[in-house]
């Protein structure tokens, strides 16, 4: 039964996650291509 709580706690966690991560991967990939465009 712990095992099972805490398997669904971090399933829970890493849906919630995602759209964070995503935002995050987002704005790095972004912040790069800013970044190239201005110093290449």
């Amino acid at each position: 039964m712990f095992d099972i709580s805490i398997s669904f706690l971090m399933g829970l966690v890493f849906i919630v996650s995602q759209p964070f991560i995503e935002a995050l991967l987002l704005i790095f990939r972004y912040s790069s291509l800013t970044a190239s465009n201005c110093c290449g």
